[in-house]
């Protein structure tokens, strides 16, 4: 009898630990469960703020310090190879800023966008020496890094952010394909001017 009595009490001394232990565990998980949810709000709160910061204040504050973009805007439309050579050797956080300054244009729709983006960007005298696959022995457009710029500076605009990529190529593909014609009717419209 002494026997059943000292196990018992093992038994029920046994029991109460387990359960002070799986209550315990069970609060310590939920608490590290909340932590963790807490700690990826904020993560998502810093990452929406240090976007923003660097999208908006950083980049806009810092273009107008940066000679070489200045110089850059100053230079376009480009009428030279020599003007798109600069643009490839640009860092990725100047390219950033360009693409941010460009996006500053603006549009309504994608098709105007990228028109008013190439319009600002080449001359047609240059455009009509590039493709998008450098066909016809022109020049390859879609490897240089003013291309990328230009599909970054159309997604930065609010209104055609959703836009796909192919959308964006297929427009400036009809840009740089109709900009010999605009070139040439261009120098006629010149010449006929400097006969009347």
């Amino acid at each position: 009898m002494v026997c059943v009595y000292v196990h018992y009490g093992l038994v029920r001394h046994l029991i109460n630990r387990t359960y002070y232990y799986y209550y315990f565990h069970k609060i310590v998980l939920k608490l590290l469960h909340t932590m963790d949810s807490k700690l990826n709000g904020v993560q998502a709160d810093l990452n929406t703020l240090l976007n923003v910061n660097v999208n908006k204040n950083v980049i806009e504050g810092a273009i107008h310090k940066d000679m070489i973009l200045l110089d850059i805007f100053k230079t376009m439309p480009f009428n030279s190879e020599e003007q798109i050579d600069r643009i490839e050797n640009l860092s990725d956080l100047q390219l950033q800023m360009l693409a941010q300054e460009l996006s500053l244009i603006g549009g309504e729709t994608v098709k105007q966008t990228t028109k008013t983006l190439m319009y600002r960007v080449f001359s047609n005298k240059l455009g009509s020496s590039y493709t998008w696959e450098g066909l016809k022995t022109k020049h390859v457009f879609k490897t240089l890094k003013i291309a990328q710029v230009v599909i970054k500076a159309v997604r930065l605009n609010p209104k055609t952010e959703n836009v796909s990529e192919l959308e964006i190529i297929k427009n400036i593909k009809s840009w740089l394909l109709r900009a010999k014609e605009r070139h040439i009717n261009s120098e006629k419209k010149k010449q006929e001017s400097r006969h009347t």
